[in-house]
Order: C-alpha cells, then sequence, then structure tokens
C-alpha cells in the first residue's frame, strides 16, 4: 500500500545532506574502513601507522555531506566527532567542541563513552591534541573507533595547523583517524600546510558521478519503502527514467526523486498514472536552478558567457593542469564578445580560482581539470545564449 506520508516527508526534506536511499561509494567506504584498522593494528602493534588521513573530495553536489552521513548511520560502534574549522584555531577551542560533542554523544545513549567524566575534564589545560584525546579516553577499558571529521575541508589555513597536524601525527596510541570532507582543491589547501605536504597516495580520493545502475538502484529502494502500486517491469522502467535525469549526479538524483515523489503523491502511488515528462521537466528546473544558485553573487554569474566559453573550451581539452585552465581564461578575457564588463577588471588566476571554487571545473582523478557536471556546461551555453558554433 502507498504510503503518501513518507512520500510527503522525502518532498518536505529536500536536499538535506543526506540520501535517504544511499547506494554506492563501495571505493569511499572500503577506503575509510581501511584507514581505521591500521588505525587499530598501530594500537595493537605499538607502532605510528603510515596514515591516519583520508580527504573526499569533489564538487558541489557529489554527496560528500551525504556520505560522511551515512558513515556515521552506518557505523553505530564508532565515534564520530565533528570539528568546525573555528574549532582548530587552538587547543582550547578544540577541547570545548570535543567537550560539547562529546556530552552530545553520551546524551544519544552511546555505551563505550559514558566512562569519561567530561566536566572533570573542562578546567584542565593541555598542552596538545594528542595529551588532550588520551586524557579523554585514558580510563575506558576499551576505546572505541575514534573519527574526527571536518566538512567544508577546503577553507583550512595555516592557522589551522598545530590541532591538524597534532590528530594526524601525534595521538598514537588511540584507534582515530582524521577524515576532512571538501571541494575539489582540498588536497591543495591541506599540503599547503606545513607538516601535511607528503600525504600517502591512497589518502585523498575524488568523488564523482554514480553509476546508472547505483542511480536506478537508490530509486527502486524509495519506490519500494513507499509501497508503490504497480508490476516489477513498471518500477523498472520507472526507476531507469527517474534517474535518467540525474545525469548520476547525486544532487540531481535527489531532484529527480523529489519530482518522482510529488507525481506519486497526485497518482496516489500507481506508477501507471504518473507523468514522467513532468518529472523530467520538472527536475530540469531544479536542477538549472542549482546552477543558479552555485555561481550567484560572483563574477561567474556576471561574466555568464565568460564562463560558459571557459567550460566548453575545457571539455574538449586533455591534460588540463592550472597553468592551461589560466591561459583558457585568459584567451577568453581577450575575446571582446564574452566579457560585459571591462576585460582589465579581472586576473585570469582570479577567474580560474572562481571556477574550481564553485564547483565549475574541477580535478579528476589523473589530476586534469575538466567540467564538474557536463549538464552544467550546458546550461551555461544555454543561458549565456553562447553560439552553438564557439569554438577556441
Amino acid at each position: 500500500m502507498f504510503d503518501a506520508e513518507k512520500a510527503r516527508r522525502f518532498v518536505r526534506a529536500g536536499d538535506r545532506d543526506r540520501a535517504r536511499f544511499f547506494t554506492g561509494r563501495q571505493t569511499e567506504i572500503h577506503s575509510f574502513l581501511d584507514c581505521l584498522a591500521e588505525a587499530r593494528d598501530s594500537v595493537n602493534e605499538g607502532i605510528a601507522p603510515s596514515s591516519m588521513i583520508r580527504i573526499y573530495q569533489g564538487a558541489p553536489g557529489c554527496g560528500k555531506t551525504s556520505l560522511i552521513n551515512y558513515l556515521i548511520d552506518a557505523y553505530e560502534d564508532m565515534l564520530f566527532i565533528k570539528m568546525m574549522p573555528s574549532s582548530l584555531l587552538d587547543i582550547e577551542s578544540f577541547k570545548q567542541r570535543a567537550i560539547s560533542e562529546l556530552k552530545d554523544i553520551q546524551n544519544k545513549g552511546f555505551r563505550a563513552i559514558q566512562g569519561i567524566g567530561l566536566d572533570a575534564l573542562t578546567s584542565v589545560e593541555f598542552q596538545n591534541t594528542s595529551d588532550l584525546l588520551r586524557s579523554f579516553f585514558q580510563n575506558l577499558s576499551e576505546v572505541p573507533p575514534i573519527v574526527i571529521y571536518v566538512d567544508e575541508a577546503q577553507i583550512l589555513e595555516k592557522k589551522h595547523c598545530p590541532c591538524l597536524l597534532d590528530i594526524y601525527t601525534g595521538a598514537v596510541g588511540l584507534p582515530m583517524m582524521l577524515l576532512l570532507a571538501g571541494l575539489t582543491h582540498t588536497r591543495d589547501t591541506v599540503t599547503a600546510i606545513e607538516g601535511l605536504s607528503n600525504l600517502p597516495g591512497d589518502s585523498v580520493i575524488n568523488m564523482g558521478n554514480l553509476s546508472e545502475d547505483e542511480c536506478t538502484e537508490s530509486t527502486q529502494m524509495l519506490l519500494t519503502d513507499f509501497g508503490v502500486d504497480g508490476s516489477g517491469h513498471e518500477k523498472r522502467e520507472a526507476a531507469r527514467l527517474t534517474s535518467s535525469c540525474s545525469f548520476g549526479w547525486p544532487q540531481h538524483l535527489n531532484c529527480a526523486q523529489t519530482a518522482l515523489s510529488r507525481e506519486l503523491l497526485k497518482a496516489d502511488g500507481k506508477l501507471s498514472d504518473v507523468d514522467f515528462r513532468t518529472v523530467e521537466s520538472d527536475t530540469q528546473s531544479m536542477r538549472n536552478d542549482y546552477y543558479a544558485e552555485r555561481i550567484g553573487g560572483t563574477v561567474l554569474r556576471t561574466e555568464l558567457r565568460l564562463t560558459a566559453a571557459v567550460a566548453t573550451l575545457v571539455a574538449d581539452m586533455v591534460d588540463v593542469g592550472l597553468a592551461e585552465l589560466e591561459s583558457v581564461c585568459s584567451l577568453c578575457l581577450q575575446t571582446p564578445e564574452l566579457v560585459v564588463r571591462d576585460p582589465l577588471r579581472y586576473e585570469p588566476e582570479d577567474i580560474a580560482q572562481e571556477l574550481i571554487r564553485k564547483g565549475v571545473i574541477a580535478m579528476n582523478d589523473e589530476g586534469s581539470y575538466e567540467p564538474s557536471i557536463p549538464s552544467m556546461v550546458s546550461w551555461l551555453r544555454e543561458k549565456s545564449k553562447l553560439p552553438e558554433d564557439f569554438q577556441s
């Protein structure tokens, strides 16, 4: 029987950084578990692990925060402590944030840390983050796996160095890892911090599209959970059609599933009555709104045709490093019909960095820059009225 209330809740929730019907990301999950296993082994063997860090980086909407939330939900025996960048400025800020997080976790009934006397530690002064962490857990008979995580890690700076570096290298004796999630330049940001420049190669995961099968599986989970009325063939076809609207991008998949849920509510859960043309058009409208929001209030929106031109040219190139990206920006700035304002107002380097910061351009697994979402290039071209025959 169709559960209309579940469908309504899903629609109301919107994009809340939590994928209710989570699929895929096996590479990321296995990498996470391998890192924690190494941290555990280091405790048992009394040696320092070679790596206690994982960086998940990708363009906006690729599902970084959803992945973290999935890990928190899926591994209830692990202790996840969220740190804000501002909590890493000094030891006192870190301590106060850690105590607040741990109290909240205790209140939720996490039994493994009920023995920590947090109030007694509030007034204690610590010399470094490692001593603080060991003091927190020293009276426990068994320390649970600890994950200290930072979202939006691309904004980390040198001033966050002492706490970050100490967590990464100093907390020997704890089954602990540091998990950072951020935009595609997060690794560059982190490795610019002294002491973190030589991260192991397996510590960075570039997150991109989901496969077609993964998107379809997620949508089939939704249909099953809502109890829709339809044959097996109808459900498979509905999942396929809906997922095709996402182009494999997690944020777009959420849009497509939201559009499907709205139509299911109109059809009282009967798949045969769902208008998939409306699902497709509504998904496209939500995608376009998302693209506009991503670049809103920036030079990329002011100079929309310039943005479209750079993205179009980069899409046709191979082995694009930062220097090549800046060269493309420079070339486009010198083309009068592509620039609204005086091109002397802009520096190619600034345009390139803004394209990366806003996730229009991202680095792939081979270290080459490319448009992060191909469908966004099409939107940019159409919105800016870039000529169909535009080329370098």
